[in-house]
């Protein structure tokens, strides 16, 4: 995704950490910019992240253009933490729908974007034992998970 506007800040980058009342700060404004967004775009933004579908490609700028109320970084940093989720990452199987701010199918998760996730998944180590979990439900809706391809998560 492309950063939209100035990051809100990034802590110190070489720890590669946020000092906790940035953290805190953070979390309160991206708490408040999905609350307006799940309560004015239901179809397309969800609080539970195992109800999350893949979102158009620029809904950013969608976003924005909507909602000059809200700061551009802002939106961005919620868009980040909101599409980096484990549940949101592991629905990002090659052909599956991509939705915009009214609901509608807006293209689709290319086979760049899957493996993509697949590799920032890899990356999470230990922090991805909830995807056995999420690849039987993506079984049982009759696709297949991009991480149970056979490959062993973590190296």
């Amino acid at each position: 995704m492309r950063h939209i506007g100035k990051p809100l800040s990034r802590g110190n980058a070489a720890e590669g950490t946020l000092k906790p009342a940035k953290r805190r700060r953070n979390a309160r404004i991206v708490e408040t910019v999905l609350a307006v967004l799940v309560e004015r775009y239901p179809q397309c933004f969800v609080l539970l992240e195992s109800k999350r579908r893949p979102l158009k490609v620029g809904i950013a700028a969608d976003v924005i253009a909507n909602h000059p109320d809200l700061k551009p970084s802002h939106i961005g940093v919620a868009l980040h933490r909101y599409t980096r989720a484990i549940p949101y990452m592991a629905q990002l199987i090659e052909g599956t729908p991509r939705v915009g701010l009214d609901g509608a199918p807006a293209g689709a998760v290319s086979a760049s974007e899957a493996s993509h996730a697949i590799a920032k998944l890899k990356g999470r180590g230990r922090r991805v034992a909830k995807l056995p979990d999420l690849c039987q439900a993506a079984e049982r809706r009759s696709r297949p998970c991009a991480v149970s391809a056979g490959r062993p998560l973590v190296n």
